[in-house]
């Protein structure tokens, strides 16, 4: 069963006229809430939002100032040595006249004379994709010499950039093929931000190209010297 309750005009004054002194607190508070909902809320969101945005801004300023200390200490003269050295290790491509020139440097120093040897080049139109790992160029060569002989040009070869890896040797007695691998790495696409910090050179890092600063790679007359006289070594490329 349904109960219906109507109200008339009657009715409403009757209820106006009771709760009269009520109208006004109640209107007053709707009408603040309503205020708060539209005006105040929005204003401490907005003042919140400024609060965070001063802080990244302060500490942006202090990674900017940290980066201006920092680059402030170093010089072309310091970096350039140590910049020349590591790409002379690792070169950003296939080096080939670094790798003929070390090859070169090896078989003069070590007294070792060098036959024929291959280069397995791969692909020159695409560089490696993935430049987080070390890649490297194959070569076969043969050395006119026994273990003895094989083994001081290894030596030699082995503190000479660009850096190289023997990854397997046939010995003779008048003749041995060495299999080496030159390694190479291109640079990873720069990503520069302002908000991140430039970082200093790990002390290890530093003592890695101190020493490696000890290896042979100024070879300015070394490749003209090894043209100019075909044959302590040739190259079926």
């Amino acid at each position: 069963m349904n109960n219906k309750v109507s109200i008339d005009i009657n009715t409403l004054k009757f209820l106006y006229e009771r709760y009269k002194a009520f109208t006004i607190p109640v209107v007053v508070i709707l009408v603040s809430f309503i205020l708060l909902i539209t005006f105040i809320v929005p204003q401490f969101q907005a003042l919140f939002t400024l609060s965070n945005d001063a802080k990244k801004d302060s500490t942006k300023i202090i990674v900017l100032k940290n980066n201006l200390n920092l680059l402030s200490t170093l010089t072309d003269s310091t970096l350039d040595p140590q910049l020349e050295i590591v790409h002379a290790a690792l070169p950003t491509n296939k080096d080939f006249v670094g790798i003929i020139n070390a090859i070169s440097y090896a078989s003069s120093i070590s007294g070792v004379n060098v036959g024929d040897f291959q280069l397995e080049i791969g692909d020159l139109s695409n560089a490696p994709k993935d430049t987080e790992k070390f890649s490297s160029i194959s070569l076969n060569l043969s050395i006119n010499g026994n273990a003895n002989d094989a083994n001081k040009f290894i030596r030699v070869l082995y503190t000479t950039f660009p850096l190289s890896e023997v990854t397997s040797i046939n010995l003779g007695n008048t003749s041995s093929n060495v299999a080496i691998n030159f390694y190479y790495k291109p640079l990873p696409p720069v990503k520069y931000s302002d908000n991140n910090p430039i970082k200093r050179i790990p002390s290890s890092r530093l003592k890695l190209i101190n020493d490696l600063s000890n290896f042979n790679y100024n070879f300015s007359s070394n490749f003209e010297s090894f043209s100019s006289s075909p044959s302590s070594l040739s190259s079926p490329l």
